[in-house]
């Protein structure tokens, strides 16, 4: 049952990629899982990862709206001994800005595409959010119907996303074209305390398991004008990210000003950008101590 979503309807083909990916390195000593939000599902691409790198790599990117706790609950689902676990919210998704570590629509996400294969795991719970078996969790909101109404009703398609950008291990292929314009707004990011109790629960269940949780900044499109002070706002944070969990070394330190590689929004790479991306990842992968 997906209630007419057709967000919902996307996302089980996303997750059903996973999944594949996920069964396919059962017998892999050690895998690398990498959460968060949509601009995972947009720049990690597995199969590169494997023939470059040899890194065995399973996408579990989920939309960003559906809740940083549902992406940490997806990865602790999935992770055994020898695992490196990396988190990599949209650098926004650290801040106190976000209050809620799942969303409405996460709960859509989670019992109608995920959680069918899965019981909840402990670590929502130790922070306060209840399971939410709750159809007043799972129906389609007034907005929804509205959306979905509007589209209808001129003729345009459900949702933008289609089988055709699905790739191996839960990747997207993001396509150019969107008419998108770098950011010129500076975010002065500070982590948040919700997020510090996150992080922290996330680290202790992750290395109970015998694995090791690091952190990634994915790249947003920022205007070239401001790429340096973004960069040296981002190094804050990551600075402060540091003393939780290794963060990923990346030159461009979660700011990039190449609209090129840019599909749809400021967090959604094209395929070319992906590759650069996931070169960039692996390398990093590659360089933590002792790590793989």
């Amino acid at each position: 049952m997906n209630w007419g979503n057709p967000q919902v309807r996307f996302q089980r083909e996303v997750v059903s990629k996973q999944f594949e990916g996920l069964r396919a390195s059962e017998d892999v000593s050690q895998r690398v899982l990498v959460a968060g939000g949509s601009s995972v599902s947009f720049s990690i691409q597995p199969q590169l990862l494997r023939e470059e790198f040899g890194l065995e790599v399973v996408n579990l990117g989920l939309p960003a709206g559906a809740g940083r706790g549902l992406h940490c609950e997806w990865a602790l689902q999935e992770v055994r001994a020898g695992d490196v676990v990396v988190l990599a919210f949209e650098s926004t998704g650290w801040t106190a800005g976000e209050q809620t570590l799942v969303t409405p629509l996460g709960s859509q996400f989670w019992y109608l595409t995920i959680g069918p294969q899965y019981e909840w795991k402990s670590l929502l719970g130790r922070l306060g959010v209840e399971e939410r078996y709750q159809w007043t969790d799972i129906r389609p909101g007034g907005e929804h119907l509205i959306t979905l109404g509007a589209k209808l009703a001129f003729k345009q398609p459900l949702f933008r996303y289609t089988k055709e950008n699905l790739r191996e291990g839960g990747y997207l292929a993001g396509t150019a074209g969107w008419g998108l314009q770098a950011s010129s707004r500076l975010l002065e990011l500070k982590l948040g305390s919700l997020q510090r109790e996150l992080l922290l629960a996330m680290k202790r269940e992750v290395e109970a398991q015998g694995a090791r949780l690091v952190i990634s900044l994915p790249w947003r499109l920022t205007e070239k004008s401001r790429l340096a002070e973004q960069r040296e706002l981002n190094q804050k944070l990551i600075l402060e990210l540091s003393s939780y969990a290794p963060v990923l070394a990346d030159e461009r330190l979660g700011a990039c000003g190449n609209l090129d590689w840019y599909a749809d929004t400021v967090w959604h790479l094209t395929e070319e950008g992906a590759r650069e991306r996931s070169r960039a990842f692996g390398k990093g992968i590659r360089e933590l101590p002792a790590a793989l």
